[in-house]
């Protein structure tokens, strides 16, 4: 006769989650079962996790990018769903690029990481840090 489920969402710009809120409370609206459904954003101590993402043409992007090339370590630009630490950065207004192997089954059974992608990372990073792109430079 009743329920009370607790959805984790995920947002990607320029969704909020408060607008997350409404879609899920307009789609609950819409079933057919006629039940009504209260739909809210739980209160948090720490703020949620925005999300963000840097355009292709953004400063640090085309620094990272043009150097890896240089270093012969190509890089396949992408836009992923990742709640994690580096949100926190880019919501106080740091530019923020993620980097990582390439993979599967991120999160569930099966999950892997190709090994010659991850060696290639490695270096992407020894030369980031010994040379940093110049966005990041005047950071530190």
């Amino acid at each position: 006769e009743q329920a009370r489920l607790r959805v984790d969402r995920l947002l990607v710009p320029p969704e909020t989650a408060g607008g997350a809120a409404l879609a899920l409370g307009a789609f609950l609206a819409g079933r057919p079962w006629g039940a009504t459904a209260q739909v809210s954003v739980v209160p948090r101590t720490s703020p949620y996790l925005e999300p963000y993402a840097l355009e292709l043409d953004h400063t640090l992007v085309r620094n990272v990018l043009e150097r890896l090339e240089t270093a012969g370590l190509p890089a396949l630009p992408r836009w992923d769903l990742s709640p994690a630490d580096e949100n926190r950065l880019a919501m106080a207004g740091i530019p923020t690029l993620t980097l990582s192997p390439l993979g599967g089954g991120a999160h569930e059974a099966g999950e892997g990481v190709d090994m010659d992608s991850l060696i290639q990372l490695g270096q992407a990073l020894r030369r980031i840090v010994a040379e940093p792109p110049p966005l990041v430079a005047q950071r530190m």
